[in-house]
């Protein structure tokens, strides 16, 4: 009787797909090059070798396929499913082609035959069905690469829209990255050598211990943009706020929190925040265990301000050359209403909801904030919570550009979340949201910082002036009637978002449109 309960038992978790014993991180890569109707590739079965190879170096149980076929295509993402079910990482990675038709992404089997537009969602396979086979898997980490962002492989004629390489996904499913081999709607290369660009520098990400999973994207976009000179340059979104380190061998860059009661002593003369590293994020955690990352500044110099010739630009951006002598940390995000809610215990926000970014705060409410938190202690020695100055705001934005915004010369909806009926210097298609988004919705600049441009208006430390002081660490006026504002809103024009853009709000003034950041910073 036993073994016949045993066997029954087995027959059922083959037929519910729920294994008894889940591999704890499992990965779907797909490489196709040989397309019988479009134009063949090169480099994308080789790069699935290679990606499988880095994979299972870093634990993960990986399931193979190429030159997939749709029917193959169906099986294997039905197959990552089952063997997901449990996992605490689930990766799929593809590599090939890609097309985007009216804003939804298609990934194209060998076997498609695409002759007119409205043909490709019956014939390639659509990036919604990955997203809904790992978020059926429910693991707590999920990770969606995407080297195929090649040219059309159709041909230019069969598409009414030009539709070239992959459009941003505007809303990312909780816990996911979604990392794209170059820009929205750009060309990826496929590789002179036995790789892409892409596929060479995550392999090489994926072999550095001690990483957390964004840094490896980070480090994967800085040896794509140094090796392509900056024609390619990877992008990103991300839901995931958790920590994630793919190979163990260097810190977990975690700080014990200062709000709750049982926090350990200060770290020792050397802690993660004086031996800051750009990519490489810090996490506190607030009371109810509630984290907050945050990204390195380190010390540098750069030029504030826009030129005359930048439009849309104000009579107070006057160029100046200022130094930094002091790295610094900054929020990886706006603050959001759950951190908010961990120090002060209510939110005052319109647009509610624990990932949005809390609004309707004034600087004094902020100040509040920030001296709870310096109050309680925790922090490392010589370092303390504050609101960032103007000049590390713009340098943080900035992140070593030049442009006037840290993706370019123009901004998108698909980048940053601005208000499209007064969208002056912006491009692209799609509609605003007309309300807050999700932290982290977007594309974050080289440096891991999200939401730079647009979402809510980011509380600085300064005083307004009329015009930016330059030299070493400015702070402003020591008085004025008036405190500065960065970075542009969701209800703002592209031309308010710029990286040199000031505004300027009353210290008690408070509106659904204005938010902050916090900022780590040295204290002697």
């Amino acid at each position: 009787m036993n073994r016949l309960i045993f066997a029954i038992l087995v027959l059922l978790s083959s037929i519910y797909f729920c294994p008894l014993f889940a591999a704890e991180r499992v990965a779907l890569v797909i490489g196709n090059n040989s397309y019988v109707h479009g134009t063949p590739l090169k480099n994308c079965v080789n790069d699935a070798r290679a990606v499988t190879k880095a994979l299972e170096g870093v634990g993960f149980e990986v399931i193979s396929g190429e030159d997939a076929s749709l029917q193959e295509f169906e099986a294997k993402v039905l197959e990552f499913r089952r063997k997901a079910q449990g996992a605490k990482a689930a990766w799929f990675h593809y590599s090939g082609h890609g097309v985007e038709v009216a804003g939804t992404n298609y990934l194209v089997p060998v076997d498609a035959n695409v002759e007119e537009e409205f043909q490709v969602k019956h014939k390639t396979y659509p990036l919604d069905q990955i997203l809904g086979a790992m978020e059926g898997a429910k693991a707590p980490l999920k990770v969606v690469v995407l080297d195929c962002c090649r040219d059309n492989p159709f041909g230019r004629g069969w598409s009414r829209s030009g539709a070239s390489g992959l459009a941003q996904v505007a809303d990312t499913p909780d816990g996911t990255i979604i990392a794209f081999a170059t820009s929205p709607g750009k060309v990826a290369a496929d590789g002179a050598g036995a790789n892409s660009p892409f596929t060479s520098a995550l392999v090489s990400s994926l072999r550095k211990p001690g990483l957390e999973i964004e840094q490896v994207f980070i480090e994967t976009g800085r040896l794509v943009k140094e090796t392509t000179g900056n024609r390619q340059i990877p992008w990103r979104n991300s839901s995931f706020y958790g920590s994630f380190i793919l190979m163990n061998g260097g810190t977990d860059g975690v700080i014990p929190s200062p709000m709750l009661p049982d926090s350990p002593a200060p770290l020792a003369e050397v802690s993660p925040l004086d031996r800051g590293e750009v990519g490489k994020p810090v996490e506190l955690k607030l009371l109810g265990e509630v984290p907050v990352l945050f990204q390195y500044c380190p010390p540098g110099s750069f030029t504030m301000g826009s030129p005359k010739t930048e439009e849309g630009r104000g009579f107070d951006e006057n160029q100046v050359s200022v130094r930094i002598t002091k790295g610094f940390w900054m929020a990886r995000t706006e603050c959001t209403q759950v951190q908010w809610k961990a120090v002060m215990g209510s939110d005052p926000s319109e647009f509610k909801g624990d990932d949005l970014p809390v609004e309707s705060v004034s600087w004094d409410d902020v100040q509040e904030f920030i001296g709870k938190l310096n109050r309680a202690g925790g922090l490392p020695e010589g370092w303390q919570w504050s609101l960032p100055t103007e000049a590390q705001w713009e340098y943080a934005c900035r992140a070593g550009t030049t442009t006037i915004f840290s993706f370019g010369n123009s901004l998108t909806l698909r980048q940053a979340n601005f208000g499209e009926a007064i969208r002056n210097g912006g491009a692209g298609k799609g509609a605003s949201l007309e309300k807050t988004s999700r932290v982290g919705s977007y594309t974050a600049n080289t440096w891991g910082l999200y939401d730079m441009h647009g979402n809510v208006w980011e509380w600085c430390s300064d005083w307004h002036a009329e015009g930016l002081g330059g030299g070493a660490d400015p702070k402003g006026p020591l008085s004025d009637v008036l405190r500065v504002l960065r970075g542009g809103a969701w209800n703002d024009g592209a031309v308010y978002c710029r990286a040199a853009n000031r505004s300027m709000a009353d210290a008690g003034g408070r509106s659904h449109y204005l938010g902050f950041r916090p900022a780590l910073v040295p204290s002697r």
